[in-house]
């Protein structure tokens, strides 16, 4: 199961499929930040579940802004430099910014969902066929 998402086209058809929403602001879609919404829960030790919310920003960045966090953190890939601290490669194509999130969804929650998501694999089963993933 090595398949990545190549396209936005597929990006989107992959997200309507298992009930992604677009929770953005007004002042996020003003600004060009996309926030996504997963139609599933993590779950913590002390029992409070969260939403799961990942957000494309116009800049570049794409973070993870989830409730449970102190605050967002970016999942954009890093360059390392010798003698200088790791940098952030910014992804500058919307399109290009969603694709690099479907691919991370897949590959952090739905592929590798353990117990600390709540409804993932039962939600998203029923609604991927089988040849998609």
């Amino acid at each position: 199961m090595n398949n990545k998402v190549q396209t936005t086209d597929e990006a989107v058809k992959l997200l309507n499929q298992i009930g992604v929403k677009n929770v953005s602001s007004n002042c996020q879609k003003r600004n060009g930040t996309v926030v996504l919404q997963l139609p599933f829960k993590r779950m913590f030790p002390n029992g409070k579940m969260y939403n799961v919310k990942l957000a494309s920003y116009q800049s570049g960045y794409v973070r993870n802004i989830s409730g449970f966090l102190f605050g967002p953190y970016q999942i954009n890939r890093r360059t390392a430099v010798v003698g200088l601290p790791n940098t952030s490669i910014m992804i500058p194509d919307e399109g290009d910014r969603l694709v690099y999130l479907t691919n991370h969804i897949f590959k952090n929650y739905i592929r590798n969902a353990n117990a600390v998501l709540v409804g993932c694999k039962g939600a998203v089963a029923g609604k991927l066929n089988k040849t998609t993933w």
